[in-house]
């Protein structure tokens, strides 16, 4: 009879285990299914977002299947919280579900979700991620003085990829403000500071575009050996394009018209570059119009209207 009652005590423990770790995988389900929304719906806009100043007419409009995702993978996050409580789990949900509510720009709902995972968890993998998401609520809203005050904090005393990452924020308020000069100063601590994070080429473009902003032609040497960098690194698909793209702009505005036109021929001969296609026609449609052939631009700028009708 003890047999009996041994085992049944473990059926009903192992089953309320995968009843929280079902409902946590679940969770864990959507939410993924949401970041590969998110991330497809942006690369439909990825070859057009190379520039500031574009209208609010061709913004990057928020994906409705991702929203929805995050939604379901929230209320399941939440499920955790409120029938699971003493599971292993909190914490995970607890992040999984501020990730969701920042995704869908539920500021304070994500802030709330982090700083609870904060106070109750200070040992937790995911407390440094966590500071780190709160501050990216708080950058989203546009309260500066708190944003960066606790990226600072990450910069200064986070784990290596952390810290990069908030120096990243850092420089991208400092832009924000178009104050350019300490934008670099912040890419160049970043960079010596933590030579080897994960986004060391997303670093070297943005100083190679901040400074490119200083419009300073004595500072096109370093443009060239920032973007040179981001080459010799291990740039994304998206860095890598945009790398030539302005190593391309860096020759033209010196003069080097031809060259840059090589560049630009270039990266439209490579068919794995197809989703920028529009945005290199339309910087060799400019070098024809400038050099006065207004019949290949005028070519170049009909293909692009034909081949990307719905694009910006």
């Amino acid at each position: 009879m003890q047999g009996y009652i041994s085992v049944a005590l473990f059926l009903v423990f192992s089953s309320a285990g995968c009843v929280y770790f079902n409902t946590f995988y679940n969770a864990e389900k959507y939410f993924r299914q949401a970041e590969k929304a998110r991330r497809g719906h942006e690369a439909l806009y990825a070859g057009w977002e190379l520039e500031d100043g574009e209208s609010d007419q061709f913004r990057r409009p928020r994906p409705q299947k991702a929203e929805q995702l995050y939604d379901k993978a929230a209320r399941k996050a939440s499920k955790v919280l409120e029938k699971y409580r003493d599971s292993e789990l909190v914490d995970d949900a607890m992040f999984l579900m501020g990730k969701s509510f920042y995704w869908r720009s539920e500021y304070l709902r994500a802030i709330q979700a982090f700083r609870d995972l904060e106070i109750n968890f200070p040992d937790s993998e995911f407390y440094t991620r966590s500071r780190f998401w709160r501050a990216k609520c708080l950058e989203d809203q546009r309260i500066e003085g708190q944003a960066l005050s606790l990226y600072r904090e990450l910069f200064e005393g986070a784990d290596a990829d952390i810290a990069a990452n908030a120096g990243w924020r850092l420089s991208e308020m400092a832009i924000l403000r178009e104050d350019y000069v300490v934008a670099v100063r912040q890419l160049q601590e970043t960079l010596t500071s933590y030579p080897n994070s994960s986004i060391n080429s997303l670093l070297w473009l943005k100083l190679a575009v901040t400074l490119g902003a200083l419009e300073d032609s004595t500072r096109f040497g370093e443009i060239e050996f920032a973007l040179n960098n981001v080459l010799d690194g291990k740039p994304n698909f998206d860095q890598e394009y945009r790398a030539r793209l302005n190593l391309g702009k860096m020759r033209y505005d010196q003069g080097d018209v031809e060259g840059a036109l090589e560049i630009y021929i270039g990266l439209l001969k490579d068919s794995s570059f197809r989703v920028y296609e529009g945005r290199t026609r339309l910087l060799i449609a400019k070098y024809y119009e400038d050099r006065g052939d207004h019949e290949r631009a005028k070519n170049e700028y009909e293909q692009i209207r034909d081949d990307f009708p719905g694009s910006p």
